[in-house]
């Protein structure tokens, strides 16, 4: 149970700071749906089990077994408890900034280095998967490795944009699938944007949006 949250491979601390700070804002908001949420929350459990007994995060980043469907569900208390914090803390953002390092510079290390690829290993759990079990150590050995660090720049941002440049002048077919791709990721990198911004009088301002008291 400890190391599904704070294991040095794919520890929730790490990879899903902030879903774990949507299942504390489920908890602190008090709506007059929040029963039927705790309802709708509850079959996520199910995930949970899956990983706990079965010992397998998914052969890829993180325990995407858990976070592709919970995250879902817990961004809306996420976005209440961000709103509360924002009422009542000042200091708040640069503390979401700080948090927000650990699973950012964790996706962006990924496979880009020989101290973070992944190879079929036995696992904390026992059993055999894609998987590295120090791999958050590596992602700060890489960042603190001037040279690795450089390589992470360039294998996650400045190669991704001369592969999507030499693609736009390539072939026909390829230039279709990766113009579609591309439309696909800024669609959905946009949504919360776009829904923050056409809810943001409707629903964080809207009666019965409170929280509970900080203690």
């Amino acid at each position: 149970f400890g190391h599904i949250f704070f294991g040095p491979d794919w520890g929730l601390v790490f990879t899903a700071p902030f879903l774990l700070l949507g299942v504390w804002g489920l908890f602190l908001l008090d709506v007059p749906w929040k029963k039927k949420y705790i309802l709708l929350s509850i079959p996520i459990l199910v995930n949970f089990y899956i990983i706990f007994v079965s010992g397998h995060q998914g052969s890829y980043y993180g325990y995407r077994y858990l976070i592709a469907t919970a995250f879902p569900l817990f961004v809306i208390p996420l976005a209440f408890l961000l709103k509360r914090l924002e009422n009542k803390v000042s200091y708040w953002k640069w503390g979401a900034v700080l948090l927000a390092l650990l699973p950012v510079m964790s996706m962006w290390c990924y496979e880009s280095n020989v101290w973070v690829t992944l190879s079929p290993t036995p696992t904390f759990f026992g059993t055999t998967d894609w998987s590295n079990d120090t791999y958050q150590i590596a992602v700060w050995q890489s960042i603190f490795d001037l040279k690795l660090l450089w390589r992470v720049i360039y294998f996650g941002g400045v190669k991704y944009f001369y592969f999507l440049l030499k693609t736009l002048i390539g072939s026909r077919d390829n230039f279709s699938f990766e113009i579609k791709t591309l439309i696909q990721i800024f669609i959905i990198y946009s949504l919360p944007f776009v829904t923050c911004w056409i809810l943001r009088n409707k629903v964080l301002e809207g009666e019965g949006c409170q929280y509970k008291k900080l203690k």
